[in-house]
């Protein structure tokens, strides 16, 4: 359980909210095998750049024309012990989601995401706050030296969407 979130909406018109970081370790030793999270996601498994697990979510980074054509099984994703599996990616420039992330109206997007998670009885989440825990630090990390102010702005490209603008208090 997170406990209280507060919600404050700022004078840009963002939701701002306050979750806590969950850098995954790419380290782990118990995370399914490219094969399988490829098999699961319907992509090459070479198209798998990093495998991850925060304290609940499995990251899973695909190059970004595999993110694409992501064709997920959910009974292979239920089968990882896992809350959810996060897939991820870099930018959106020249992408299937650039126009409806915002792209063309001078939206930067640092990395796009869809997020699985069929053992919690949801198939693909619309717009995952605990995800960007995760994604946020991640991405940081990546992308070390051209987003050092900790601020980073994603597009979880689910059906419906959402544009998510992440600030790490601590970007070290």
């Amino acid at each position: 359980a997170s406990g209280t979130l507060s919600c404050q909406q700022t004078e840009a018109g963002w939701i701002q909210m306050d979750f806590p970081a969950d850098p995954p370790s790419l380290e782990v030793a118990n995370l399914p095998s490219s094969a399988l999270l490829a098999a699961a996601l319907g992509i090459p498994e070479s198209a798998i750049f990093a495998r991850g697990r925060g304290r609940f979510d499995l990251l899973c980074e695909v190059e970004p024309k595999a993110f694409d054509q992501l064709k997920p099984d959910q009974a292979s994703l239920a089968a990882f012990e896992c809350r959810g599996v996060c897939v991820t990616t870099a930018g959106c420039t020249g992408s299937c989601d650039e126009e409806r992330a915002g792209c063309s109206r001078g939206v930067t997007i640092d990395f796009r995401s869809r997020f699985f998670a069929p053992r919690a009885g949801i198939p693909e989440d619309p717009v995952t706050g605990s995800a960007h825990c995760m994604l946020a630090p991640y991405w940081v990390q990546k992308l070390r030296g051209t987003k050092d102010d900790g601020e980073l702005v994603g597009f979880q490209a689910s059906g419906r969407g959402g544009v998510v603008k992440c600030c790490l208090s601590d970007p070290t």
